[in-house]
């Protein structure tokens, strides 16, 4: 899995208008220009925040990714509460130490 890479394109995308427009234009070119698994290609091209988030993809990067394919808040916080991976993750994040 290259996270990197699918975290460079989305971050690309939230900062390089021309990178927006040629997503817009051609996703499947513009990801010819990132190192991507065939599973993470699948999961742009699709859309698929779910999968996404199980692959680790920072939720700060899938939010704007997500918007900017029209999908709402609200169907973000729903598709990654259905990942797999939410406890771990949410585990993770939530630890305090004594």
């Amino acid at each position: 899995m290259s996270l990197y890479q699918v975290e460079k394109l989305f971050f690309d995308l939230v900062t390089d208008p021309v990178r927006q427009g040629l997503y817009r234009q051609d996703a499947a070119k513009l990801l010819d220009h990132y190192d991507l698994t065939a599973a993470e290609r699948q999961a742009i091209v699709d859309v698929d925040v779910t999968q996404l988030f199980e692959m680790n993809v920072q939720p700060l990067l899938l939010q704007p990714f997500a918007s900017m394919n029209e999908m709402s808040s609200t169907d973000l916080f729903a598709a990654t509460g259905r990942a797999k991976n939410w406890d771990n993750r949410s585990e993770l994040s939530c630890k305090v130490q004594d």
